[in-house]
């Protein structure tokens, strides 16, 4: 059941954005354990953002316009035994934010890094480009659309509360006289 609900700043949900788009409320409410999660995802950011940067840099000192950017992201993601350990995150560890956030714009990144590579014709140009690239592209985009889909997660299961239906893991609990919002009646709750 929901005890609590917060006010948070829509500047949360955007991590490192200047400000919300147009018309957009300056607040939203969210339960406590979504704030937490977006807490935590603010607090994983800048640490992935440097471990990877620290990968950069030391590619970048190699100067081998052949590796790409996909080898970083695949090396932390699949091959680097310790990466989770030596970057302790809070909402998902590094590995998993690497698989499911920025592999997947591996092919991307790639194309990006070798077009700035032909203008530029220097790897530690290059490298030091992508770093702020990486980190719009791979980190600060997808993870902005996390949080956003946790807000709207988040208010569809307050709004499925104020009817009495209440999740815990994977079960479904239908309970009519725990509605929050009581003008909803028990067989309105069934039935919709």
């Amino acid at each position: 059941m929901i005890k609590k609900l917060m006010l948070i700043n829509l500047f949360a949900l955007s991590i490192l954005a200047s400000s919300p788009p147009d018309g957009a409320p300056t607040t939203v409410e969210v339960s406590v354990s979504c704030n937490e999660n977006l807490e935590k995802i603010n607090y994983d950011v800048p640490r992935l953002y440097y471990s990877l940067v620290g990968g950069c840099q030391a590619l970048a000192k190699k100067n081998d316009p052949t590796i790409k950017p996909s080898a970083l992201f695949k090396f932390f993601g699949t091959e680097h035994k310790t990466f989770n350990s030596d970057v302790p995150l809070k909402y998902m560890s590094a590995t998993d934010y690497v698989c499911q956030y920025i592999m997947p714009r591996s092919a991307e990144l790639d194309k990006d890094f070798g077009v700035k590579y032909n203008e530029e014709k220097n790897v530690a140009k290059t490298w030091k480009w992508f770093e702020e690239h990486m980190r719009q592209k791979a980190i600060i985009e997808p993870l902005s659309n996390l949080k956003k889909q946790l807000v709207e997660d988040d208010k569809e299961k307050r709004e499925l509360a104020k009817k009495g239906i209440f999740f815990s893991g994977n079960t479904v609990i239908i309970n009519p006289a725990a509605a929050t919002d009581k003008s909803v009646g028990d067989d309105n709750c069934l039935n919709q």
